[in-house]
């Protein structure tokens, strides 16, 4: 379970505590997607703290979402986006660590990216979930996943020798990541 807030932590502390579970955490780190996450530095280890402090509660690492960088279709770009993150990340890490604190997990993770993460030392786990529902563009990103749906239309108008007109629009196939391939 990921965590990135004092409150919620001790909301999960009282909850374990009252039914006898001890619940494994990761602090989100947030390595530049400005999503989810606290900022890689003081207020990690101060969450760091706090939480070794609760009942029912274990600190197991660190968890952050590299999506930013999965989603560039330049390889040599995407590998730099995602060493940034990576970066972030391991410093948050070793700073942890430096204050005493053990740091099992180190957990990123995305289909564009899992090849670059998964090759970071100190990574130990990578998340990588969108594959499974693999689109055109992912193809250009990671070939080496197949795209997860295809989709058999008709052609019902060929009104000039340039453009066909199929009876899959908008409700049958998603564009917002790219248009689909033929």
């Amino acid at each position: 379970m990921a965590v990135d807030d004092f409150r919620n932590a001790r909301s999960i502390s009282r909850l374990a505590s009252a039914n006898g579970l001890r619940i494994d955490v990761l602090i989100e780190v947030d390595v530049r997607t400005h999503r989810c996450g606290l900022e890689p530095g003081k207020p990690v280890l101060a969450l760091a703290k706090e939480i070794q402090s609760l009942e029912g509660i274990r600190l197991r690492g660190l968890m952050g979402y590299e999506g930013f960088a999965g989603s560039i279709i330049d390889l040599e770009e995407r590998r730099g986006a995602c060493s940034r993150a990576l970066d972030s990340i391991i410093r948050a890490r070793d700073m942890l660590e430096d204050a005493g604190i053990d740091v099992e997990v180190v957990s990123l993770g995305s289909t564009g990216t899992y090849r670059i993460s998964g090759s970071c030392p100190g990574v130990t786990e990578i998340r990588a979930g969108s594959y499974v529902l693999s689109s055109a563009k992912h193809k250009k990103i990671v070939p080496e996943f197949e795209v997860a749906l295809t989709l058999l239309a008709t052609v019902i108008s060929r009104p000039s020798e340039d453009r066909a007109i199929i009876d899959a629009g908008r409700t049958a196939i998603s564009y917002d990541q790219g248009l689909p391939l033929v």
